[in-house]
């Protein structure tokens, strides 16, 4: 029986293979995290479940970074998005977990500021200020809609 030729060559000491593979899968997760990443900015059109969202989250935590055409990250898309909104809790929370944002930053919440606004709103600062008209999905307490 003929052995493989693989088997043969010590590939451990082949460094330009090894080199090589490590390029393979760096590439195959940065399409991953980009994948993931592009994902969460869609979650207005797919409207998957929470528990989705966290699972997709906890196995590619670096997707929460993945910034979109407008230089937004997820959480910021889904502020802007009505039938979004509902996953910035989530975002949040996995975000924290993950210390996505940096330590004591929220997820993301307190550190992320939004690029494309010219006043600097960090996203709890959005979140207070956006109106969605009638159909808000955040609750207001207001009489005068915002």
């Amino acid at each position: 029986m003929r052995q493989s030729s693989l088997s043969e060559k010590k590939l451990k000491d082949d460094e330009k293979f090894i080199d090589e593979i490590k390029t393979v899968l760096k590439n195959a997760k940065l399409g991953f995290t980009n994948a993931a990443g592009d994902a969460l900015h869609r979650l207005d059109e797919t409207q998957p479940t929470i528990e989705t969202v966290k699972e997709l989250i906890d196995s590619i935590p670096n997707a929460l970074s993945f910034k979109n055409e407008n230089n937004r990250l997820p959480i910021q898309s889904a502020v802007f998005h009505p039938d979004a909104v509902k996953y910035v809790p989530t975002l949040a929370k996995v975000g924290i977990k993950h210390e996505f944002g940096g330590r004591g930053m929220r997820g993301g919440l307190l550190a992320a500021v939004d690029p494309i606004s010219d006043n600097g709103k960090k996203i709890l600062q959005l979140i207070v200020n956006i109106y969605y008209g009638d159909e808000d999905p955040i609750p207001c307490d207001c009489d005068t809609g915002r």
